[in-house]
Formats: structure tokens, C-alpha cells, sequence
């Protein structure tokens, strides 16, 4: 090849190179305008492991340092559940997990059942203590929102048990991610597909009511405490924060807990709805099983720092507790698959039909 013909193939591919490198500022902002839009509005793949989704999830937005650190990660739910449920023995006293049982009459009778054979200790312990929810508000999904509310919550409840004498309490607040949109949309579906009872007024005009209405009770407190927001939605998608309390409660006589209920009551965030606090005791038997107070705390402490909602095939972090699924009239099953099957537009004019629900699955956001 001759000098001239060197030239003027360089130059050609300096034209040709030219011509199609594109800046890499213009390819990052690209990619960035791709995650924003795309990437993190995806929801999670229903059918993969736990881990690999939260590792998905937390890579995409830049909080790959959380990897072994949340609550939804295993190792890390069992030690602080482990933390929790020996701050409560300390806190309460030793008492409440006595084994000791009656042997004269465990000898007499047999197994124990329904705590029957129970120390008297421990049937003192089981007068004196109970399960506590309240339910404090529904807020926009706004991290400092919700950090300030539930450090509302906080300062409350420990200023209400100090008005009772020998009272204590220790637990967990939950910021829970919920939506009162999907909630609705299983409500509208099972409206359509089940029979319905009818009244007739004083001026003969029929009216339906929902026989299940009672089974909506979440979704219900949900929407009385929203009314102060419009639908609150990130990146296309649509949820609230729902911030409630679960924790162990004692005091020293029972009919002090009729004077601390009375007196949660009073507070005008927590008489919205008809269950946002409630005081429940221990059960006695789980499965038919006596179940002492020393199981009951430990369930509770892996409770309330669970992190996710597990369901039966132990696939369930991750997504919306809706909490309604005896209301769903096809099997839960039955309704991923046939939603994972469906394309894209023929599933969004259904759900628009309000022929199927939308899945519950969270969105890398």
C-alpha cells in the first residue's frame, strides 16, 4: 500500500470512528435515565430466591453495603430476634418462663394441657402480661415522614405506660409498605365475583351490601387514617406507609390494663379506626399443644422483628402484605401463574377490567 493510500485509509476510519463513538457522559446519562425510568419501576422476579431478589434490589439502588444487614436477611432477623426476646426477660423478670408445672397432678392426669398444670408463678405471669398493637398512621412513602411518626409513636406509648404504676413495655416499630390501591382492587374483585345479599329500603329502592365487609378491616383502618393523602406513588407506583407497634405489655394488676387501654384510646390518632389498639393475652395452646410463656415470647420477638411477611412456601418477602387472601376467589397460586403467563398489555387491560388483580410484588424502588 502506497503512502497516499495509508492516508487516506486513516482517515477514513478516524471518519468512520467519529461517526459512530458516541460520548461516554452521553452513554452514562443514558444508562442513569434507564434506571430511573426502567430498571428500578421493575418488579421483582416472583419466582427467585429471597436473596437473589434483595441482592437485585439493594445493587440497583446503590446499597449493596446493606447486603448482609437488614432484616431480611436471615442471620441478621435471628439475632436480633434473639436480642429482643432477652430484653424482655430482663426487663420483666424470670417469672415469666418458668417451666415448673404441678407434678402430683401431671402424674394424676397426664399430659398438660391449656397450661393446667402451670406454675403459680406462671399463672400469675400469664394475668399480668399481654400482646399490644397500635396502629399510629398511614403516611406517603417518605423516609423522613415515617422516621418522624414513628418516633411520635415512641415517645407516646412509653409517656402512657409511665402514667401506670409498675407498667413496662418493650417492642418494635413497624414501617410496613402497603397499599391501599391493590387492597381496593381485591376488594372490587371479589365484590364481582361473589354473591351478594340485598335490603330493601323504607322507600322500596334494593340495596347490596357485602356480606364479608368485616374481612376488610385492614384496608378499611387503612383508608381512615389516609385521608389526609393523595395516592402516594414512586416511580409509577402506588403505596403508603402504614407505622403501627407490636410489643409485650405487663403491669402489676390486671385491671390495670383496662386503665392503659382507656387511656391509649385518648389519643385522637389512635380512635380513627375500630382495631387500631389492641391488648391481647397470651394463648395457653398452639395446635392443640400447651404453649408456654417462654414459646410465646420467643414467637413474638421473631414476630415483630421479622422484616417481611413470609407465606406458606416461605417466597413472600418482598411484596405487599394485603392480608385478604381467603377473599381471592381463585387460589393464590392459580393467580400468579395465571398472571405471569399473561403479555404485558392483554394483563393491564384485565386488571383495568378489573378481571385480575395486579400482582403484589414490590418494585426494585
Amino acid at each position: 500500500m502506497s503512502d497516499t493510500e495509508k492516508t487516506n485509509s486513516n482517515e477514513s476510519a478516524d471518519a468512520f470512528t467519529v461517526s459512530v463513538v458516541t460520548p461516554i457522559h452521553k452513554i452514562f446519562n443514558a444508562y442513569d435515565w434507564f434506571l430511573d425510568k426502567e430498571l428500578k419501576h421493575r418488579r421483582l422476579n416472583q419466582r427467585s430466591k429471597n436473596s437473589k431478589r434483595l441482592h437485585e434490589a439493594l445493587k440497583l439502588m446503590g446499597n449493596s453495603h446493606l447486603e448482609k444487614c437488614t432484616l431480611l436477611d436471615e442471620k441478621t432477623h435471628k439475632r436480633h430476634a434473639a436480642n429482643l426476646y432477652k430484653r424482655i426477660i430482663r426487663k420483666f423478670g424470670k417469672s415469666l418462663i418458668s417451666k415448673k408445672f404441678d407434678l402430683k397432678q401431671f402424674e394424676k392426669f397426664g399430659k398438660p394441657h391449656a397450661g393446667y398444670f402451670e406454675s403459680l408463678e406462671h399463672q400469675i405471669a400469664r394475668k399480668v402480661v399481654r400482646f399490644i398493637t397500635v396502629i399510629h398512621s398511614v403516611e406517603s412513602l417518605d423516609v423522613d415522614v415515617a422516621l418522624t411518626k414513628a418516633r411520635e409513636l415512641k415517645l407516646e406509648i412509653a409517656e402512657y405506660v409511665k402514667k401506670v404504676n409498675g407498667a413496662a413495655c418493650i417492642g418494635a416499630i413497624e414501617v410496613e409498605i402497603t397499599s391501599i390501591k391493590q387492597m381496593r382492587r381485591i376488594r372490587d374483585f371479589d365484590n364481582s365475583t361473589s354473591n351478594k345479599s340485598f335490603i330493601v329500603d323504607e322507600d322500596g329502592v334494593i340495596t347490596f351490601y357485602d356480606t364479608n365487609e368485616k374481612e376488610y378491616r385492614k384496608l378499611s383502618d387503612c383508608e381512615k387514617l389516609a385521608i389526609h393523602l393523595d395516592d402516594s406513588v414512586v416511580n409509577g407506583e402506588s403505596g403508603q406507609f402504614l407505622i403501627h407497634f407490636h410489643g409485650v405489655l405487663r403491669v402489676n394488676k390486671p385491671e390495670d390494663f383496662d386503665k392503659l387501654e382507656s387511656i391509649f384510646l385518648e389519643n385522637p390518632h389512635w380512635n380513627k379506626g375500630s382495631r387500631q389498639v389492641q391488648f391481647k393475652p397470651f394463648s395457653k395452646t398452639w395446635d392443640k399443644e400447651h404453649k408456654t410463656l417462654e414459646d410465646s415470647l420467643k414467637d413474638i420477638a421473631r414476630y415483630i422483628t421479622k422484616g417481611g411477611v413470609v407465606l406458606k412456601n416461605g417466597n413472600g418477602y418482598l411484596q405487599y402484605n394485603l392480608d385478604f387472601p381467603k377473599e381471592i376467589k381463585m387460589s393464590y397460586e392459580e393467580y400468579l401463574i395465571f398472571s405471569v403467563r399473561i403479555n404485558n398489555d392483554k394483563k393491564h387491560a384485565s386488571i383495568e377490567k378489573k378481571e385480575l388483580l395486579d400482582l403484589p410484588i414490590l418494585s426494585h424502588h
